[in-house]
């Protein structure tokens, strides 16, 4: 008797304890791809530019709660949270780089900070929406200016508005 009661617990567990079934996948959209020019229209994301912006002399910032806090995670494919692609955009000839913003939980905005070699630091403010299982751009200002607008299509002025994603160019 007690042996057929530990069986059947064992199984009740076995078929109760494992489920196939699995709730929805998380959906994270907070990439930003740019492309950096300098006034001439040269390409300072290209690796043979002289003065290129590169991985290795580039940090990336997050604000959080009033302070600046480098990113590094070594266990991730961008552990500075950042990458300059070694291919050119799809939307013309420049390389492009790609940050993976500041997302902050309970906040519907937040800050990142792009860090330069030369020392200086350009800002790119994001506004956010939060659910359950998903969280998305829907603004992106870089230094202040509007470059990406999820619900504004119809703003001719947003260059991101013609790639159908948030892509922009900025000149540096």
């Amino acid at each position: 008797m007690f042996k057929k009661r530990n069986i059947l617990l064992f199984l009740i567990i076995v078929a109760f304890g494992c489920s196939t079934e699995s709730g929805p996948a998380s959906v994270y959209e907070v990439a930003i791809d740019f492309s950096v020019i300098n006034e001439n229209g040269e390409d300072l994301l290209a690796p043979t530019h002289p003065s290129a912006i590169t991985e290795q002399n580039t940090d990336l910032y997050y604000s959080i709660d009033d302070s600046l806090v480098k990113q590094f995670h070594g266990n991730l494919d961008s552990p500075k949270m950042f990458f300059v692609s070694e291919e050119k955009s799809p939307f013309n000839e420049y390389y492009y780089m790609r940050i993976f913003s500041n997302i902050i939980d309970g906040e519907d905005m937040a800050l990142t900070y792009l860090e330069f070699e030369d020392n200086s630091m350009d800002t790119i403010l994001t506004q956010y929406e939060q659910g359950h299982n998903y969280t998305h751009l829907t603004k992106v200002w870089y230094n202040g200016d509007l470059k990406c607008d999820l619900y504004d299509k119809e703003n001719t002025d947003l260059e991101s508005n013609k790639y159908g994603t948030c892509y922009f160019v900025i000149t540096r």
